[in-house]
């Protein structure tokens, strides 16, 4: 192959590099805030279930309070 053509084919190889490389930083940030989404609903399931069992009882019952 003619040192042209090489140089050519060397400038289109790089493009493609750098455009996949720009998809998938895309997709490795994408995921990385899915991650976190899931974990903060994680985070806030956990807390409203120790709220409720924290409130839930709240009513004493009768003949407790002495």
């Amino acid at each position: 192959m003619p040192p042209e053509k090489q140089r050519v084919h060397a400038e289109r190889m790089l493009a493609r590099a750098e455009r996949r490389h720009c998809q998938a930083a895309k997709l490795v940030d994408k995921w990385r805030l899915r991650i976190a989404e899931l974990d903060r609903m994680g985070i806030e399931a956990r807390q409203a279930r120790l709220w409720a069992d924290d409130h839930g009882d709240s009513t004493p019952e009768t003949g407790t309070l002495s």
